[in-house]
């Protein structure tokens, strides 16, 4: 595996553990353009913006744990397929909280310039989510 490979896949591990629940560490992994694509409904913009957005999440699934079931590297790209697993105990994109415990898969694309982060694309199925939540029925 080339260094420049090894280093993106270092940063990346970094950002998906660490920096998942502490946000300081953003500061240093990012770059001042950091761009975060979120679901392909919402582009975020920023250091800032994208760490009020991900205390939301937080706030919604105080309990949220993330593993990471597979890793790709190629280039400036690092992609994780992971597995979130969380109780809706707070309000997360204007719907209150339900009580119930969610297990949902996602998709996450990072790419990497100079040693940092420079752009985020996370997908989702929103509609299993919903589904779990009890928002939409099966």
């Amino acid at each position: 595996m080339s260094v420049l490979i090894e280093q993106n896949q270092e940063i990346a591990l970094r950002y998906d553990t660490e920096g998942f629940k502490n946000f300081q560490l953003w500061d240093e992994l990012l770059t001042s353009d950091y761009v975060y694509h979120f679901c392909s409904s919402e582009t975020i913009r920023g250091i800032e913006a994208a760490k009020e957005f991900s205390v939301a999440l937080h706030e919604g699934f105080p309990d949220i744990e993330r593993t990471i079931e597979d890793t790709i590297v190629q280039g400036d790209r690092v992609v994780f397929r992971h597995q979130y697993q969380g109780t809706h105990t707070g309000n997360f994109l204007g719907i209150p909280p339900t009580g119930k415990q969610v297990t949902i898969g996602g998709i996450t694309i990072l790419r990497i310039r100079d040693r940092k982060i420079v752009e985020e694309w996370f997908e989702l199925n929103h509609l299993e989510l919903m589904k779990q939540l009890g928002i939409m029925a099966d």
